[in-house]
């Protein structure tokens, strides 16, 4: 399973996605279910959807006072961290590259 992460910005907001490994996890779902585990383990769950049949799945965290969204789009097999602030983003990468074995790729 991979534990690389790319940090990027889009819309003028700081993201961070998971980089599956395509060969052994082609849409990304066990990057995800990894990724949700982590977050249980120090986060507050405040909501959870799945929008069928676009396989879309989106989980809604409390992490430093603020919402923090883990959301998956099997159909690209994307897996991104989406935070309210930069820093919250910059709190939750170094958590996830000091305590469970994340990088940064670039």
């Amino acid at each position: 399973m991979s534990n690389k992460l790319r940090k990027y910005k889009m819309s003028g907001f700081l993201r961070a996605s998971v980089l599956p490994d395509y060969d052994i996890d082609p849409n990304g779902y066990a990057a995800y279910k990894n990724a949700q585990l982590i977050l249980d383990s120090f986060c507050e769950l405040k909501d959870e959807s799945v929008f069928l049949p676009f396989g879309v799945f989106s989980r809604v965290y409390n992490f430093l006072g603020q919402e923090l969204t883990l959301d998956h789009d099997s159909d690209a097999g994307d897996v991104t961290f989406i935070p309210k602030t930069d820093v919250q983003l910059e709190g939750l990468l170094s958590l996830l590259i000091t305590e469970h074995g994340y990088e940064v790729s670039l």
